[in-house]
């Protein structure tokens, strides 16, 4: 597995190997600079790998929605995902905010922005069935040190709203 920062790729494709499992790629020219994995079918449990780490990722609350993500298999978050009613989610790693929202409606793209509201990570799903489609990085993102975990976690999302479209 590779990093982002070691090899500066600007463009990543969401993948999904084998159709008989719940594993998703992020790939470059079959380089894998990280993975998902859905560990239970009907919840929202996930495993998210990068080069450096292996997080847990689960989805909480009803009425206040948000995720958990758990370095290994520690008990203690890492960092909490707030959801809220604008569609907008915001994360803090490493002492930075990020939010990823819906960035173009009507050409169903997603994307990962700083502080400032820059851009940093787009995702361009193609959901038909499966989910797979482009991740684009912009050059000023390949400073942040946890590039490869908001990739997966945009994976994350751009999965679980697959479900809920297949489950209405």
């Amino acid at each position: 597995m590779k990093s982002l920062q070691e090899t500066q790729v600007k463009k990543l494709e969401m993948d999904k190997p084998d159709f008989s499992k719940k594993l998703y790629n992020i790939i470059n020219q079959n380089e894998i600079y990280g993975s998902l994995l859905e560990i239970d079918e009907r919840g929202s449990l996930a495993e998210i790998t990068t080069q450096k780490t292996t997080y847990s990722v689960k989805r909480l609350g009803f009425f206040n929605p948000y995720i958990t993500i758990r370095k290994g298999k520690f008990e203690t978050n890492e960092a909490i995902a707030y959801l809220n009613l604008r569609g907008e989610t915001a994360i803090t790693l490493d002492n930075e905010t990020f939010y990823f929202k819906i960035q173009n409606f009507w050409k169903n793209q997603w994307c990962w922005t700083n502080e400032k509201h820059q851009v940093i990570i787009t995702f361009k799903p193609i959901i038909s069935g499966t989910v797979k489609g482009d991740i684009e990085i912009s050059k000023e993102a390949l400073h942040y040190s946890q590039l490869e975990l908001l990739a997966l976690l945009g994976v994350y999302f751009m999965v679980k709203y697959q479900s809920e479209i297949e489950n209405n």
